[in-house]
């Protein structure tokens, strides 16, 4: 074992090793917060709940339906995740800066915390022009009008449908 190596070879330093595992796997246990590079259970300790209704992002490019089949798993990624994202990022940043006030109290140093700080202050348009970037690279053709609609899937006769009309969300360009 390798501790017990370590202490055979260095006591203090064999010491020092076990008393870094425990305070970090006390501080897991008692702030429920995997705080730890030593220990990653947290990501994999619950169970993955599929929701009946998927929601996906249809994007279109000068009126054209980008082909997400057709794009690489990096791509398609790009393409679904980040108006995600950009959609709930808001909520993102008030957890965020929640969560670290919350811990950080602990400390004494919450004071100068601000929401300021956590807060992205990304406009659509912004995100729109650079998101047509992503696109653009993505199909190899040049975009001039992006529009992205957001649409909820349902599992039906072996295939995903929609459920309901689908929603947009934003628009650039002509």
């Amino acid at each position: 074992m390798f501790i017990k190596k370590l202490y055979r070879y260095n006591k203090v330093l064999g010491g020092l090793f076990t008393l870094y595992i425990i305070s970090f796997v006390v501080i897991n246990y008692k702030w429920g917060l995997v705080a730890t590079p030593v220990l990653q259970y947290g990501m994999y300790s619950s169970i993955l709940h599929i929701n009946d209704t998927q929601t996906v992002y249809r994007v279109e490019a000068d009126h054209v339906p980008v082909n997400n089949a057709g794009a690489s798993l990096t791509n398609r990624d790009i393409l679904q995740i980040y108006p995600d994202i950009y959609a709930r990022q808001q909520q993102i940043n008030e957890d965020a800066f929640a969560t670290m006030k919350k811990y950080v109290g602990y400390t004494g140093i919450s004071s100068g915390m601000t929401i300021d700080r956590y807060t992205n202050r990304i406009t659509d348009s912004v995100f729109l022009r650079w998101y047509a970037g992503c696109v653009q690279r993505t199909t190899g053709k040049p975009v001039s009008h992006l529009t992205i609609y957001k649409q909820d899937l349902t599992w039906q006769n072996n295939r995903l449908q929609p459920a309901g009309m689908a929603v947009k969300l934003y628009s650039i360009g002509n």
